[in-house]
């Protein structure tokens, strides 16, 4: 948008197909299939534009043991207060590292939180196997 080399319509298409794909981007997060987005575009961004970020590079290279967030309520056609047997679980997202977990969560309505819990199988440190847990 700063470039004066292109006129209004060029940077109105260009920014119609950033939306375009930041939309594709935003479906893909919300399907479980992006981590902590936000810092990665940070990052990106520096490397495009030469900036050097340690505290990014060193952000990026995290085994991010933990992967969480709410799955939207994408639908208000059913009530689920006056009709929770009509509530869905929600997606989930998958552990980000072999030893870590991925957490989702979303509230159906005001009678419950729906909790989606999942680590890898092999990994030996994350107990998902253990009664209680």
């Amino acid at each position: 948008m700063i470039n004066t080399e292109n006129n209004s319509e060029e940077r109105l298409k260009l920014l119609k197909e950033a939306g375009e794909v930041h939309t594709f981007h935003s479906k893909e997060c919300l399907t479980g299939k992006g981590v902590d987005r936000h810092l990665l575009v940070l990052h990106i961004i520096s490397k495009v534009t030469g900036i050097n970020s340690p505290l990014l590079d060193y952000y990026i290279a995290q085994p991010w043991e933990l992967s969480t967030s709410q799955t939207p309520n994408v639908t208000r056609q059913i009530d689920e207060d006056e009709h929770p047997d009509a509530s869905w679980f929600g997606g989930g997202f998958q552990a980000a590292c072999k030893n870590g977990y991925g957490i989702s969560y979303r509230f159906a309505g005001n009678h419950s939180i729906c909790i989606n819990i999942v680590s890898y199988k092999s990994a030996e440190n994350t107990h998902m196997h253990s009664p209680g847990f």
